[in-house]
C-alpha cells in the first residue's frame, strides 16, 4: 500500500511537473515544428531529473551527477518561464476585473473629455504672444486662453499620474505587494525568487518520490520491519555488490553490524552470509 501511494505522488508530481514545462515551452516558440521540438525537449528534461538519480543512482557520481545538475537548471529556466507567463496573465485579468483599476479608468476618461473640450493653445505659445500684446481687449483674451492652457498642462499631469496607477494596479500581485512593503524587495524580484523556490521544490520532490518509488524495496523501513534479502527482490550477489561500492567509498565497514545497518536490517546469518560474500568479493579486488 505504501508503495503505491509512493509510486501514485511520484506520477502525480512527475506530471504537473511536465505538464508546466511542455506549457512554458509551448509559450516560448513560436513556429509549430518548434513549439513541439520545444516541449518534448522540456518534457525529457524534466523526466530526466526526476527519474535519473533512482535508475543511474549505482553509475559513477562523477557521470550522473553533473549531467543531472545541468538538467535541474534547465528545468528551473523552463519553471520559471512558466511562473512568469502565468503571473502576466494573472495581471491581465486584474486589470480587466479590478475595482481600483475601474476607477482609475473612469477618472481618466474624464480628464481625456475634458482636454478634448479645451482649445487653448499651449501656454507658453500663448505667454509670449501676450507679452508682446498692447491692446487691453486682446490680452484679457489671452489671458483667459492662457489660464485654459495651463489648465490643459495640469490635466496632462493628472493623466500621466494615472496612467502610473492603473499600470500598477494591474500588474501588482496583492500578496506580493504585502511582502513588498514588508521586505523591502522590488516586486520583480520577489516574483522571480517566488518562481525559483517553488520549481526547485517541485523538482527535488520529484526526485525523492521516485528515488522511494524504484529504491524502496532496497532501502527498505528499518530493522523493525526489514526484510531479508531474499524477500527485498536483489539476490546476494547483487547486495554483495551494493555493499562493494558502499565500502569503496568508505560508507561502511566490513563488519555484520554495518552490513545489516546498509541493507536496513537483517538477522544474523544473513549478515554472516553477506560478509562472507564481501570479503570474496574484495579478495577479487
Amino acid at each position: 500500500m505504501k508503495a503505491a501511494i509512493t509510486r501514485a505522488f511520484a506520477f502525480v508530481v512527475t506530471g504537473l511537473a511536465v505538464s508546466m514545462a511542455v506549457a512554458s515551452a509551448w509559450q516560448r516558440a513560436g513556429a509549430e515544428a518548434d513549439r513541439w521540438l520545444l516541449a518534448g525537449l522540456s518534457a525529457v528534461i524534466v523526466l530526466a531529473v526526476h527519474l535519473m538519480p533512482a535508475l543511474l543512482g549505482r553509475l559513477s557520481r562523477l557521470v550522473v551527477w553533473p549531467v543531472w545538475c545541468l538538467c535541474f537548471l534547465a528545468a528551473l529556466w523552463g519553471h520559471i518561464w512558466f511562473f512568469a507567463n502565468a503571473s502576466h496573465g494573472a495581471a491581465e485579468g486584474r486589470a480587466a476585473s479590478s475595482a481600483q483599476v475601474r476607477a482609475v479608468q473612469e477618472q481618466r476618461r474624464t480628464i481625456e473629455a475634458a482636454l478634448a473640450e479645451n482649445k487653448a493653445r499651449s501656454a507658453a505659445t500663448v505667454a509670449g504672444i501676450l507679452a508682446r500684446t498692447k491692446d487691453p481687449k486682446a490680452r484679457a483674451a489671452l489671458e483667459i486662453e492662457l489660464t485654459e492652457g495651463k489648465r490643459a498642462n495640469e490635466l496632462r499631469a493628472q493623466l500621466v499620474a494615472l496612467s502610473g496607477q492603473e499600470a500598477a494596479a494591474a500588474t501588482t500581485d496583492p500578496v506580493v505587494s504585502g511582502l513588498t512593503e514588508i521586505t523591502g524587495l522590488p516586486v520583480a524580484a520577489l516574483n522571480v525568487w517566488a518562481g525559483v523556490l517553488i520549481a526547485m521544490l517541485l523538482e527535488v520532490l520529484g526526485s525523492l518520490l521516485w528515488l522511494a518509488a524504484v529504491l524502496g524495496p532496497e532501502l527498505g523501513d528499518g530493522p523493525a520491519g526489514a526484510l531479508e534479502p531474499a524477500e527485498r527482490g536483489p539476490g546476494d550477489a547483487e547486495l554483495v555488490e551494493l555493499l562493494y561500492e558502499a565500502l569503496e567509498n568508505s560508507e561502511i565497514s566490513p563488519t555484520a553490524e554495518d552490513i545489516c545497518r546498509r541493507i536496513g536490517g537483517c538477522k544474523s546469518e544473513t549478515a554472516a552470509r553477506l560478509l562472507r560474500g564481501l570479503e570474496a568479493r574484495m579478495a577479487r579486488g
